[in-house]
């Protein structure tokens, strides 16, 4: 079956369609023909095409196809014979340019000669020399004017391009990073330096790691396949499981996985249930998932129902929350610096829109299969922002274009670059004799002077420093050949004379095994100065404090401690938060880390409820002239409430159909909340919508016993003489959030609210209440003026037992602004218990993920 799909690709880019096939129709090769040729046609059909053989449909339908005035093309180091055809065909119609890497006089881009020669029986050719002042180092303008070849006299080693060697994948990327350590240390930033490999995929965990301890931030330009993303092994594994079809390893490596919940002491007990038991390999996953109990068990429902429900309505939602728990659990400390992370990001978009693909295919046998053979070779790609003070890493194909000051070049083995090509299995029974004589090429696609060639375009790159890196020996000391195209270069340097190693004149510098890693070839890190004084026999301490802000032994910068011991003004959020947990507030709203990537979360859905909400108010209010909602008038408030949605819709403007799917979950909740307003708090109008306090200019912040505080409250509702102060909150309200349990559980904000609002509005306060857009019932105070339905009976309190809480909380408030102010900063959650989804949760040690965060 792989032979059989390579022989389509192969035949689909080059020009089979368009071959005799012979005069002997007895020859396999006129076999193999028509039945490619019969694929085609049933192709073209049903309106669908192999993607290689785009070019050639275009080239056949070209009179059909309206073309522009010219066709530019950059950046490649060949063509197909399907792209070579279709372009000189266009140039019968419109001005087509092609720009290729060539010069006669270098031998290194001979690999470009063959399509030059073929491209000028039709063409113009133009031999384009920069204008540029020539201000590089004499040893790379040897590079560029002389690599490949044999110069009159050897070019003298002055330090610009240096051989970096390493003994194992680690020490190669510490290497590196020691690398751009040098190059910023003579003065080139780091936005100037690139860090490049034929292939980046097999190095981007160690590089990450080295990158990581050396403090050294990089933005990565790279694409993997599916399967090598840690996510996209997880998936189809998963799929397997979900299909019950997974044998024991492929059930216990998802389930062991970082992406799944399972207890490690459950898998132990199952895995040792399988093994001692002799299940058939085939049995293994089906009687695995049927013993399996708590959080697997629950996974293992979430991923068979998702397998299950593949074409049916809500799949992508289904399987986006799914994905988004898988992530959440690999990645608790966030992933939006880390590569891998953000590799596993990318990796979900790209399930997510073959998960929507799949919506239009028709029956429902196979479709997890089907699903997985989409997303096995899929490219995940992660692209660069261009960021300042970020090194670039990327492939070499994707470096060509660009010119840096320092190009670092790694993974210089013969195994790696150049790149082997070629499918040895077309050779086997004289496969690659039968298709060639079907007109179907089975060639690498990609020689030694085509990768010599790539190489080429990537060293050039380089306008100060160029550092040649490979990995001399592995990890196990075994020697490892080193490419040809490093030895292509230092012979730039050798006489003739000299023997082998006669290029050492070119610095060359070493990482072996050492352990300790504190020789001078090894970056610069913490950890490499603690090593340092070890053997040295002195201290071990280094300047990286350990202890938590707040806690003996920490240091807080002196102007934040000033900043903080200051501060007059305060929100319900700082206050609320810091009781809870003042590690968790000195983490989320002193340090307040920000994801870098802007998506639609849970804070954008509750972000639009309260815009729906308001604005529908506003245009319903100046539409009818009526102060609330009657059920009369309903029909109105529902159309204004379908225009403001729509348009709020458009402004935010959802990706994807799972954002979309979240947005008008919101929607058909918020209008839920306008029907149930019409028998909520009768007698009173909400006459005040994102009301706020002590924000705008002009605006004082409202004082209190030592501190003053401003805020937004989300609605006020009025009669004459009492108010009503509302909350509104995107998920579930329980228990925790009544009038009984708000100063245990540190919620000030209601009680706060409501005497601002009361002070500040001249009414009594009659209540205040947490509302929930999901669409529990409302939580909080209210007094018997306002008492029955929906509100339970142990939030309704008399008015002393309303300023008693309000007077306790504004006491409670205070003592928490103290502990700001002392900057008493302990990681200590007030509940014994850290939150899920704790902001601090990851630099906490008090975080057990085993324990669910218990303290």
């Amino acid at each position: 079956m792989h032979l059989v799909e390579g022989v389509i690709q192969r035949a689909a880019a080059g020009n089979a369609t368009q071959h005799g096939g012979g005069d002997d129709p007895t020859h396999p090769g006129s076999h193999i023909l028509a039945s490619v040729l019969a694929y085609f046609e049933s192709l073209e059909t049903a309106g669908l095409i192999e993607r290689g053989q785009a070019h050639s449909s275009l080239t056949k339908h070209l009179a059909d196809v309206g073309l522009p005035d010219m066709i530019a093309v950059n950046r490649f180091t060949d063509l197909t014979v399907a792209q070579e055809a279709f372009l000189v065909a266009a140039s019968g119609r419109c001005d087509v340019a092609v720009s290729l890497t060539y010069d006669p006089a270098v031998p290194a881009t001979e690999a470009a000669a063959g399509l030059v020669s073929r491209l000028s029986g039709t063409a113009t050719v133009q031999h384009v020399v920069s204008e540029r002042a020539r201000s590089e180092p004499a040893e790379l303008i040897a590079i560029e004017r002389s690599y490949g070849g044999v110069l009159p006299s050897p070019v003298e080693a002055r330090g610009a391009v240096i051989v970096s060697e390493a003994w194992g994948e680690m020490a190669e990327a510490s290497r590196m990073v020691r690398e751009i350590q040098d190059a910023r240390a003579a003065g080139i930033p780091l936005e100037s330096i690139a860090v490049v490999f034929r292939d980046p995929a097999p190095h981007i965990r160690m590089l990450r790691l080295a990158l990581a301890e050396a403090a050294i931030a990089a933005e990565w330009d790279v694409q993997v396949p599916f399967e090598r993303t840690g996510f996209g092994k997880a998936v189809l594994a998963l799929l397997q499981v979900g299909s019950s079809v997974a044998d024991r390893v492929t059930w216990m490596d998802l389930m062991r996985s970082p992406y799944s919940p399972a207890p490690a002491a459950v898998l132990d007990g199952l895995d040792a249930y399988a093994r001692s038991s002799r299940i058939r390999e085939d049995e293994a996953g089906r009687v695995l998932t049927e013993r399996a109990v708590g959080e697997a068990a629950r996974f293992i429902r979430e991923v068979s129902d998702a397998c299950r429900s593949l074409t049916e309505e809500g799949s992508e939602q289904r399987w986006h929350a799914m994905a988004m728990g898988m992530l959440g659990r690999a990645h608790p400390r966030g992933f939006a610096l880390m590569v891998d992370g953000i590799l596993d990001c990318a990796a979900a978009r790209v399930l997510g829109d073959a998960v929507a693909g799949l919506r239009t295919a028709t029956g429902r046998n196979g479709l997890a299969a089907a699903l997985a053979r989409a997303l096995r070779g899929s490219p995940v790609s992660i692209s660069s922002t261009g960021a300042d003070s970020h090194v670039q890493v990327a492939a070499a194909e994707r470096i060509r274009g660009r010119r840096f000051r320092c190009v670092i070049l790694g993974g210089l083995t013969a195994a790696e670059f150049p790149r082997p090509g070629g499918d040895a299995s077309f050779g086997a029974l004289g496969a690659a004799e039968i298709l060639a004589s079907a007109g179907i090429d089975t060639s690498s696609g990609r020689d030694t002077h085509q990768e010599r060639l790539l190489f080429y375009q990537v060293v050039t790159r380089a306008s100060e420093r160029l550092v040649l890196s490979r990995q001399s020996h592995d990890a196990a000391g075994r020697p490892v050949q080193a490419s040809l195209f490093i030895d292509e270069v230092l012979d730039l340097y050798r006489d003739g004379t000299t023997d082998g190693e006669g290029h050492s004149l070119v610095p060359t510098r070493v990482l072996g095994l050492d352990e300790a890693a504190a020789e001078d070839s090894s970056p610069f890190t913490g950890r490499r100065a603690a090593r340092r004084a070890l053997l040295a026999g002195g201290s071990t301490a280094v300047a990286v404090p350990d202890a938590r802000p707040g806690e003996e032994g920490s240091v807080l910068d002196e102007a934040l401690r000033e900043e903080l011991s200051g501060r007059e003004v305060f929100s319900v959020t700082d206050i609320e938060t810091y009781l809870q947990c003042p590690y968790r507030w000195f983490v989320e709203r002193v340090i307040r880390p920000e994801e870098l990537d802007a998506e639609i979360d849970a804070s954008t859905s509750g972000g639009l409820a309260h815009a729906i909400l308001s604005e529908t108010y506003d245009r319903f209010i100046e539409m009818t002239g009526q102060p609330r909602l009657s059920v009369d008038a309903m029909p109105v408030a529902l159309e204004i409430h379908a225009s403001v949605s729509a348009g709020l819709l458009d402004q935010i403007g959802p990706k994807t159909a799972a954002e979309a799917a979240e947005l008008q979950r919101t929607v058909r909740r918020t209008a839920r909340l306008l029907e149930a307003d019409v028998t909520l708090l009768p007698g009173m109008a909400p006459t005040h919508r994102e009301w706020s306090f002590g924000v705008v200019e002009d605006d004082e912040p409202e004082s209190f016993d030592g501190f003053s505080l401003r805020g937004r409250i989300d609605r006020i509702d009025l009669n004459d003489s009492h108010l009503v102060v509302t909350d509104y909150k995107r998920g579930g309200i329980g228990p925790e959030h009544g009038a009984g349990r708000l100063l245990g559980e540190g919620l000030v904000q209601l009680p706060l609210y409501a005497a601002v609002a009361s002070r500040r509005l001249g009414r009594s306060i009659a209540g205040a209440v947490y509302r929930s857009i999901a669409g529990t019932a409302p939580r909080g105070f209210v007094t018997a003026t306002i008492a029955g339905p929906p509100f339970v009976k142990t939030d309704i309190l008399d008015a002393t037992a309303v300023d008693n809480l309000v007077s306790q909380t504004i006491e409670k408030a205070r003592q928490a602004v103290e502990g700001i102010r002392s900057c008493s900063i302990p990681a200590d959650p007030a509940s014994g218990r850290c939150a899920p989804f704790c902001g601090a949760r990851a630099f906490c040690p008090g975080w057990k993920r085993g324990g669910g965060g218990s303290r």
